[in-house]
């Protein structure tokens, strides 16, 4: 995702602020690193007192505004106006805060509302069983086409879905298909990295439109049309369509089966060149804008260092090596084309 920023910050041509005119770091951090402690708090309550996320993330909004109301009271008894006034004046702070926090939820209420309806009507006829039948039957055995389809299958499927009933469904309805067709086309594949597969798409349905509760969400933020951020947000999010992939073939990435620390080393270090390709690729940018046929060399580099394999990834590094080669000449020679 950092990548991702980067290069769009690039053909956005957006600059950071000069060293000099950043503020310094360690006074601004200690100023306010008093609002880590409702993020502390959170924690706690999810990981050691094990409270739901909707319990947790209301408790710790209370901690925060208690926060404030200290924070408020301090600054008045410290300046002019006094520890009742600067207490009135956190107070006022935080329904401040609570107005616009209520606005910004109606348009997330209105497309997790229309979501319910989909999943209620999947669930009362009985489609998403009737959905991966269909996947056993259009895939005929082709481990890769089932993959595909078992993916589009889990966008539908997780569409307006919370995370733990994502889960549930994806573990039950696709992941089953999945496991079963690899079997039978031989290949020895973790539950594991099956289960994360059918996982990551069905949260990916957040990221989607029409309903894209996570793009409703940023756009309340933002104040962006909905759509248009769920299309951008896809957009960026297709380095999450490939990782998926990535640990069905390559279970490496997860720590299975690592003979040793350098070969550690070697399947993370592949897979991270492979993504960053990828997302170049699809991006269409690395230094200036790509060629069209540059995009689908640097993706072809990008899909054989995916691949598990010392073979496809020495073939994908010298693919990778000659495209990053043939651009560089390319920004060299505008450069000194260009006028000074």
């Amino acid at each position: 995702m950092l990548y991702v920023v980067h290069l769009e910050a690039l053909k956005l041509g957006l600059k950071g602020l000069p060293r000099s005119e950043l503020p310094p770091f360690w006074p601004t951090f200690i100023k306010g690193v008093h609002y880590l402690i409702p993020v502390a708090f959170l924690l706690y309550e999810l990981m050691w007192v094990q409270l739901t996320p909707e319990r947790s993330a209301l408790n710790a909004t209370g901690v925060l505004a208690v926060l404030i109301l200290v924070q408020e009271a301090v600054k008045g008894w410290n300046g002019d106006r006094g520890l009742g006034a600067g207490f009135l004046y956190g107070v006022r702070q935080v329904f401040s805060g609570l107005e616009p926090g209520a606005r910004n939820m109606t348009t997330i209420a209105i497309a997790t509302a229309a979501a319910g309806i989909i999943v209620g009507m999947i669930t009362m006829t009985n489609l998403g069983y009737g959905l991966t039948q269909v996947l056993a039957v259009l895939s005929g055995g082709h481990i890769w086409l089932v993959l595909l389809l078992s993916a589009i299958t889990s966008l539908i499927l997780g569409i307006g879905l919370p995370t733990t009933a994502n889960y549930i469904v994806m573990a039950a309805l696709v992941a089953p298909v999945i496991a079963n067709l690899a079997g039978a086309a031989g290949m020895v594949v973790p539950l594991v990295a099956i289960h994360l597969f059918v996982f990551y798409f069905g949260i990916l349905a957040d990221d989607t439109p029409p309903v894209g509760l996570a793009a409703y969400a940023a756009a309340a933020i933002s104040r962006a049309d909905p759509i248009a951020t769920g299309v951008q947000g896809f957009i960026y999010d297709l380095r999450t369509a490939i990782l998926p992939f990535m640990f069905f073939y390559n279970p490496q990435l997860l720590l299975i089966d690592i003979g040793s620390w350098y070969n550690g080393v070697w399947v993370i270090a592949t897979a991270l060149a492979g993504m960053l390709a990828f997302v170049s690729s699809t991006q269409g940018y690395l230094q200036i804008r790509m060629l069209w046929f540059e995009r689908l060399v640097m993706l072809a580099g990008a899909l054989l260092m995916i691949k598990p394999g010392w073979e496809t990834d020495l073939i994908g590094i010298a693919i990778l090596a000659t495209c990053l080669l043939f651009h560089r000449y390319r920004v060299t020679a505008m450069a000194t084309a260009t006028p000074a």
